[in-house]
């Protein structure tokens, strides 16, 4: 079996599932609870961070990520006790650790940003996902447009270095054309270097979906959507902001390090419900992808946390990473890939010999770059590959 080395960085993530109640276009493993069982499940996810330390062994910790559901419920010293716990268990860790926790607007109290700052958070998700309070009740949000801003303010204010704001479009009764003030009004925060612009994605199941398929909601239609992803771009180029991944934009410096990692190849350990995990062991010639069971209540109740994983083959490993970087601004390099592969031209040469040809990228100096119509046909590229 063909050897696949790792990259030597690693990140974590730790998923905290609890909400206050489901958006409707939600299907992230959450729990709905109106009181949260804070203490059982910091000491769940801390033993479970134990048990599995030998994995941040060997590699260098570049980024830590709370994810949620909604890690700012937990209190301010569960949510540093964590990180610190992390932090203890890593042999390593880069200098310019990224440290980023996912926020809803409403959570930045007065006071709350200079607590987060001084637990060691370098930067801040704020999941705003709209500003037009209409619009935020159709989503299922607790916020409204002037919270964002607030936050934003308050956070910047508490010595927070990089702040993020998260927008949809594609929302049922929402327009382009307010969906784009919105992201022109954002993008003129000084305090803001990063935007992520996600259309809205109907998953199964969820009350949107089921809206939709009864008839009671409309979706935007596809030329709409192609629309709103070009002009997204342009009216944040114009205010200094670059794309860097199919639904993400930033100033100089304030790209996400964290998903930049996973689009990139870097082995990463996920511990909560639901989390998902990457190891790479060139010794053994394996690349695992692991997955903690859904279930709150069952990792709060077992001595070691349930979960499924999957052996994949170098070549299987090598068409993900090529299918992440159809996503992606930054050039492919060959060059790397070959360093931990012998297979790439092999497994990956006739897919972008055929993408060549169709003007989808090009190979200058070892390195692949794609071009926005690549990015725009990323789905079905990746339906190529598999």
């Amino acid at each position: 079996m063909d050897q696949f080395a790792p990259t030597g960085r690693l990140g974590v993530y730790l998923h905290v599932p609890f909400c206050l109640r489901r958006c409707p276009y939600c299907d992230f493993t959450v729990a709905v609870m109106r009181t949260v069982p804070e203490a059982d499940f910091v000491e769940a996810m801390l033993r479970e961070l134990e048990q599995r330390r030998a994995e941040l062994v060997g590699r260098q910790l570049t980024t830590i990520y709370f994810g949620g559901g909604t890690p700012s419920l937990l209190s301010v010293a569960s949510l540093g006790r964590l990180l610190d716990g992390v932090k203890a268990a890593a042999g390593e860790r880069s200098a310019g650790l990224e440290v980023t926790l996912e926020v809803n607007p409403e959570s930045v109290v007065e006071g709350w940003a200079e607590q987060v700052a001084a637990a060691g958070f370098t930067r801040v998700s704020l999941g705003a996902q709209s500003l037009n309070d209409e619009v935020l009740r159709t989503l299922g949000r607790n916020h409204t447009g002037a919270d964002v801003r607030r936050a934003v303010e308050r956070l910047h204010g508490a010595g927070i270095r990089h702040i993020s704001v998260d927008l949809i479009y594609g929302a049922p009764g929402a327009t382009m054309a307010g969906f784009l003030e919105e992201v022109s009004a954002v993008a003129i925060w000084p305090e803001v270097d990063h935007i992520s612009a996600y259309e809205l994605t109907f998953e199964p199941r969820t009350a949107f979906t089921v809206a939709r398929e009864r008839g009671r909601l409309t979706p935007w239609d596809d030329d709409l959507l192609a629309s709103c992803f070009d002009e997204v771009e342009l009216r944040l180029n114009a205010a200094g902001f670059s794309r860097y991944e199919i639904s993400n934009f930033a100033r100089p410096g304030g790209v996400s390090l964290h998903n930049s990692s996973y689009w990139v190849g870097d082995e990463y350990v996920g511990l909560g419900p639901g989390a998902h995990s990457l190891r790479v062991d060139a010794a053994s010639s394996t690349v695992v992808r692991r997955a903690n069971d859904r279930s709150t209540r069952n990792y709060l109740g077992e001595e070691q946390a349930s979960f499924s994983s999957e052996e994949l083959t170098s070549e299987t490993h090598l068409r993900e990473l090529l299918m992440l970087a159809c996503r992606r601004v930054a050039p492919l390099s060959l060059a790397e890939l070959r360093s931990r592969s012998g297979q790439v031209d092999r497994v990956l040469g006739p897919h972008l010999d055929a993408w060549v040809e169709r003007g989808l990228c090009r190979v200058v100096e070892g390195a692949v770059q794609f071009t926005p119509e690549a990015r725009r046909l990323a789905d079905s590229l990746a339906a190529e590959i598999f």
